[in-house]
């Protein structure tokens, strides 16, 4: 008994398409899936010969390379994409927020007129809603 014919074979048509596969970034799964074979098999092709090795390494380095270059373009018009690239390659960070104060929730039902009165000449007059917020004047 011969065995099974190979479902893959290491002709220019395959490793275009290996190549093709690797260029767009796809799993070694995904690869397989579009071969028409078994994960372990594409692997193990891959491993068997040089040749579809080094057309699957260098499409995966091109579809980079082609990542990168259109990550640069869109960066001339996309402020988002050149601010990512800024804190990429540049080092450049978003200020880090520190608060000197204490945050948090606070009861105002217990603060005294002067610091009440100190408070509203920090944040400005708030303009009463009608109603009591607690409810006391509802029926």
């Amino acid at each position: 008994m011969a065995g099974r014919k190979p479902s893959l074979t290491c002709d220019e048509k395959t490793l275009k398409t290996i190549e093709g596969l690797a260029k767009i970034q796809c799993t070694q799964a995904e690869a397989a899936a579009v071969l028409g074979c078994h994960r372990e098999t594409f692997i193990n092709f891959l491993n068997a010969n040089p040749e579809a090795r080094a057309r699957w390494d260098n499409g995966l380095e091109a579809g980079k390379a082609s990542v990168r270059r259109n990550l640069f373009k869109l960066s001339e018009t996309n402020t988002a994409a050149a601010i990512w690239l800024s804190k990429q390659y540049l080092g450049m960070r978003e200020p880090t927020q520190s608060h000197q104060h204490a945050v948090g929730t606070y009861d105002l039902t217990k603060i005294s007129d002067a610091d009440l009165t100190r408070l509203e000449s920090i944040l400005g007059t708030v303009p009463l809603a009608p109603g009591d917020p607690g409810g006391a004047d509802q029926a």
